[in-house]
């Protein structure tokens, strides 16, 4: 068997609608996460294709 790559895309639809209180979220989840690739996390993990 072979690996089947897939590019998915998701929508989050209760999301908040006040500005402030989504990028609030966004911060605690990219934070929460640390991925590499988030600007907040470079100088944990290094700036990727630096």
């Amino acid at each position: 068997m072979g690996y089947s790559p897939a590019v998915n895309a998701a929508f989050w639809w209760d999301a908040p609608v006040a500005r402030r209180t989504r990028q609030e979220l966004e911060l605690n989840l990219i934070l929460k996460w640390r991925s590499p690739f988030n600007k907040e996390n470079w100088e944990r993990w290094g700036q990727p294709f630096g």
